[in-house]
């Protein structure tokens, strides 16, 4: 089983049957990249990156 949380930032009315969201799943094919960007080799939550190395 899944659970799936919807945080809302105002008040939202909905109903019984009123649908709220979609999601979809694919297969994926071929062999995963290894991410080289700049978050590479975070341990913890880090503050964005966009931008450094920008002027």
């Amino acid at each position: 089983p899944w659970t799936l949380e919807i945080v809302v930032l105002q008040s939202i009315r909905i109903y019984v049957g009123m649908p709220i969201g979609k999601i979809c799943f694919w297969k994926n094919f071929g062999e995963p990249d290894v991410y080289t960007g700049r978050y590479s080799n975070s341990k913890t939550m880090l503050y964005s990156l966009l931008t450094r190395n920008n002027p």
